[in-house]
């Protein structure tokens, strides 16, 4: 009809009809989860030459139980780190990367210098399709600095919640799952 609605008759008797109306998007799903794929903690060895790249999180996203695929749009992760030798975010960590899918995404932009960093944006812009009972799963990459200081106890760890996560099914999808943490790395 004018509003685009498939509609398909039911049972009845007679002139009259049953059917039920159902908004789009009403069934797409979905869920943050943990995943077997998170790195455990463990010990991560930086150089005073040369850059090195480690996978420090990652997380699953489920469209299990959606009728329809789902498109990411963007997501959120936020990073904190430790220790008592001055360990800033910037001090150890030049940059992020996040793998979906098998695709690669730069972080955008994020706020905080210091002991954390919030909102590490990274724009999807649909370039990741999640078909309707399918999971893929979502891993973060810290490009560690070169450094000349030891960091012998500074620690880095990171988490993202579903109601970071822009995406869109036959209408906008609110994500379920809550936050989701990864294991602390020295």
């Amino acid at each position: 009809d004018s509003l685009g609605l498939d509609i398909e008759a039911g049972t009845g008797s007679g002139d009259k009809s049953t059917f039920e109306i159902i908004e789009a998007g009403d069934n797409d799903d979905l869920a943050l989860e943990s995943s077997d794929e998170d790195p455990d903690g463990t010990k991560l060895e930086v150089s005073e030459d040369d850059e090195k790249e480690y996978a420090i999180f990652a997380f699953d996203l489920s469209a299990e139980d959606s009728d329809n695929d789902i498109e990411i749009d963007d997501l959120y992760v936020n990073v904190t780190v430790g220790g008592t030798d001055g360990t800033s975010v910037n001090a150890i960590v030049d940059d992020f990367r996040l793998e979906v899918d098998g695709k690669s995404f730069s972080a955008e932009s994020y706020t905080g210098t210091g002991t954390g960093v919030t909102g590490v944006q990274f724009e999807i812009d649909g370039d990741v399709v999640i078909d309707a009972d399918d999971v893929v799963t979502a891993v973060l990459y810290a490009n560690f600095n070169d450094v000349s200081n030891s960091f012998s106890d500074a620690t880095i760890q990171a988490s993202t919640s579903a109601s970071t996560i822009n995406a869109e099914g036959a209408d906008d999808v609110v994500a379920t799952g809550g936050t989701k943490t990864g294991n602390e790395h020295t």
